[in-house]
């Protein structure tokens, strides 16, 4: 829902399956009735990816920004007519990734930023105001996808007030038990 994927979309396959982050582009495509593009890129490497994006018509891509810093110049001047939405995650996004993302793939498209654990899947998003030509610092990470109940609990189990530090308490009837 946060994302409005719809079966129109078509999103790439880039992780391989042993890794914990592949779970949400490959299940994200399949539960929406959208197309899983598969792309091999221990094999193939980034070179063809900006050719493949483009001929696929890839329109959702989820990118760490140190991938999309190291997409290169294979991906600049490049046209990507059917991307709609670059999401970044995997680690922090700033203002520097969101430029280098618009640069990449085109200054008009959504750029959102996700935030999650390998326990707990995705937890949050946050858009990028397609309006706001610089981001300085860090993008917030959003507020909670729908299910999902965040809390920010001290020592002694209590909410924190805010501005405080705490940990990270996530509540949702789709999380396994013990989490």
């Amino acid at each position: 829902e946060a994302l409005a994927i719809a079966p129109s979309d078509r999103l790439p396959m880039l992780f391989p399956l042993s890794l914990a982050v592949a779970a949400y582009p490959m299940l994200l495509p399949l539960l929406c009735g959208a197309r899983l593009c598969l792309f091999d890129l221990r094999a193939r490497g980034l070179a063809p990816i900006a050719e493949w994006l483009r001929r696929d018509g890839v329109t959702v891509v989820y990118l760490s920004p140190t991938v999309a810093r190291f997409l290169g110049e294979g991906v600049d001047g490049a046209t990507f007519p059917a991307l709609r939405l670059v999401v970044l995650g995997g680690e922090r996004v700033d203002g520097d990734a969101v430029e280098i993302v618009r640069r990449r793939f085109g200054a008009g498209l959504q750029v959102a930023n996700c935030y999650g654990s390998t326990e707990t899947g995705v937890l949050t998003f946050a858009f990028v105001d397609e309006g706001q030509q610089e981001v300085e610092g860090p993008v917030p990470v959003g507020w909670p996808i729908p299910g999902m109940e965040l809390l920010v609990l001290g020592a002694d189990g209590q909410p924190v007030a805010a501005g405080e530090m705490g940990e990270l308490h996530v509540r949702s009837r789709s999380l396994f038990e013990g989490y």
